[in-house]
């Protein structure tokens, strides 16, 4: 049977075959158009061996046409090391919750339950993710290369994979952090641009420096410089969202676009009186996609498609965030909001957590409203964000518009055809 888990796209008057639940691309001439066209509305459509082959093997022919819903062994801790941030972006959701006092009330007693929960669960997961978060991460870098360099140890007494990454402004990275992180041997810099020079600088500030934009800048230079993974987030809302191609043009002339350790990627700026509608931003980022690979960008990627859900909400694994009080939330966008975290590291009953962890849904994997279960899409878009899932009413179109985005700008960049 032909499988439901699949999108046909025409890109550039070329017809091509998406897989869904695979993540396989083929591209068709108007002779493999026509054939799988037949092949899609009757089954009992005769293939030549080669193209049966070639159908099976990319997962288009299959037997069963069924989720597969394999058990998450990876625990991702995201870490809100400190309140403290040095700018303040108009649009950040946590503006309200910074705290200019000490970044650690408790500090060793959060040290010791956090190394102990980890400890814990390295002897029942098969790799571990931490993600450095904030306010602003890079203010606290001693207690980033403390713990990272103490849960190595356990990962590495344990035999286990260990990822660890950093969400920063990219202001404090300069050689003297660098230096000081170089032990912890964090790979990857997720790094926020709000646009050119003179409008990220409008959008964040500094008592201490100058220009803000140049100094991240030379930051991102130096982190590349070393061998570092940085991915530039570039920020879009209806103020800034014709000054990207500026942007991108001065990311030409410090040599990041054509370097092999940057990837970027767009986000949309939600919360703001400036906020551009999801169907909208796709329709916009699709231009500078192009634009990209008008001007020599080819780090693009075709997402891994997976059905075990969106984030740690879906998961059945001991995946947590978690700021510098011990207090756990279930959204990164709830850290140091005290009034969403319903647990504590420090008064936790152990036994029930971690019971609860693994008896969690454990029947799929994810915790899915009806309609995600049976659509196509799922292995694609993941069932979209928990806590948005039951409110999303254009989710088909959206996803739609992702498929066509992602596809049409992996090909235009780096695409080598399969032709059946």
């Amino acid at each position: 049977m032909f499988t439901k888990y699949f999108e046909k796209l025409k890109i550039k008057e070329a017809n091509y075959l998406y897989n869904l639940k695979t993540g396989h691309l083929l591209f068709l001439d108007s002779d493999s158009d026509e054939k799988v066209s037949k092949i899609i509305n009757d089954e009992n459509i005769k293939l030549c061996f080669k193209d049966k082959f070639i159908l099976k093997r990319y997962g288009f022919l299959v037997s069963k046409d069924t989720p597969i819903y394999s058990k998450n062994n990876k625990a991702v801790i995201t870490i809100g090391v400190t309140k403290k941030c040095n700018c303040n972006c108009e649009y950040c959701f946590e503006r309200e919750r910074r705290d200019e006092t000490s970044a650690y009330n408790t500090k060793y007693n959060f040290h010791y339950l956090l190394l102990k929960y980890i400890l814990f669960i390295s002897r029942k997961i098969d790799s571990l993710e931490i993600i450095w978060y904030g306010g602003e991460p890079s203010i606290s870098i001693d207690e980033v290369v403390f713990i990272s360099n103490e849960v190595s140890e356990i990962c590495k007494k344990n035999n286990k994979c260990f990822e660890k990454s950093m969400i920063t402004n990219g202001l404090l990275l300069n050689s003297v952090n660098i230096s000081k992180i170089k032990t912890t041997k964090i790979s990857r810099f997720q790094i926020t641009l709000d646009g050119p020079e003179k409008y990220h600088n409008s959008i964040k500030s500094s008592a201490t420096i100058l220009n803000f934009y140049r100094t991240v800048i030379e930051n991102i230079k130096l982190l590349v410089k070393h061998n570092y993974k940085v991915t530039i987030n570039i920020n879009v809302d209806k103020n800034n969202k014709g000054m990207i191609k500026e942007l991108l043009d001065d990311l030409v002339i410090n040599e990041l676009i054509h370097n092999k350790f940057v990837n970027i990627r767009f986000s949309r700026i939600v919360g703001t009186p400036y906020e551009i509608e999801k169907i909208e931003f796709e329709e916009i980022c699709l231009n500078y996609d192009n634009y990209l690979i008008e001007i020599g960008y080819k780090n693009f990627e075709l997402r891994s498609p997976s059905f075990e859900g969106y984030c740690q909400l879906d998961y059945n694994n001991f995946s947590i965030t978690v700021d510098n009080q011990g207090n756990l939330y279930t959204c990164i966008e709830e850290v140091f909001d005290e009034t969403k975290s319903k647990e504590n590291l420090e008064h936790l009953d152990w036994g029930k957590f971690i019971e609860d962890k693994m008896n969690y849904n454990s029947s799929s994997n994810v915790n899915l409203i009806g309609k995600c279960t049976a659509c196509k899409y799922l292995p694609f878009c993941r069932g979209m964000c928990p806590l948005m899932r039951n409110q999303e009413n254009e989710c088909i179109e959206l996803v739609q518009k992702q498929i066509y985005r992602e596809v049409s700008r992996y090909i235009g960049a780096r695409y080598e055809k399969d032709i059946i």
